[in-house]
């Protein structure tokens, strides 16, 4: 089963990586000043070694950054086998073995946590930011744009994980 955030939610991470992105390029484009010709390799091999050193220390991370969050956009959310939950998150993702999930609970907030027990038997938490509720996105902002709150899909998505969990807990 797979649980994907709201389409409006997964266009503005996409939006977000391709900002960075951006400003990655305008950093280098600053640092290396190609001029009217635009930025090409050649200007990177031309360069000063100060050049260089800001580029790669400002512009690298970003276009990495950028690069990763644009990419993994379209993966955000919940992924479940028949053994494991795997949760998509923005940088990284990490896989849960169902027996150890504890619940799924969602705080005074609006934020979605799933709660499992670690290898050394404590009561962990982790966020499902994906499924959360955003600040703002109760409003009418969404409505201004033509387009639904992501509450009601991400609502959907926590009561079918939930029953998917209850489903497969043992005992």
């Amino acid at each position: 089963m797979k649980l994907r955030g709201d389409w409006v939610v997964r266009l503005l991470h996409a939006f977000l990586g391709f900002f960075l992105l951006t400003c990655g390029l305008m950093l280098a484009s600053a640092a290396l000043d190609p001029g009217k010709e635009g930025l090409r390799l050649e200007h990177l091999v031309r360069a000063s070694w100060d050049d260089l050193v800001a580029v790669a220390v400002l512009s690298v991370p970003l276009l990495a950054i950028g690069a990763l969050i644009m990419a993994r956009a379209p993966l955000l959310g919940v992924t479940c086998t028949e053994t494991q939950v795997k949760v998509h998150k923005v940088l990284w993702s990490r896989r849960l073995p169902v027996e150890r999930i504890i619940k799924v609970g969602r705080t005074s907030t609006g934020q979605v946590d799933l709660w499992w027990k670690g290898e050394n038997g404590r009561t962990r938490r982790m966020r499902i930011p994906v499924l959360s509720v955003y600040p703002g996105s109760r409003t009418s902002r969404f409505e201004q744009l033509g387009v639904e709150s992501v509450e009601p899909h991400n609502r959907k998505c926590v009561d079918r994980l939930r029953q998917w969990i209850d489903e497969r807990r043992p005992g």
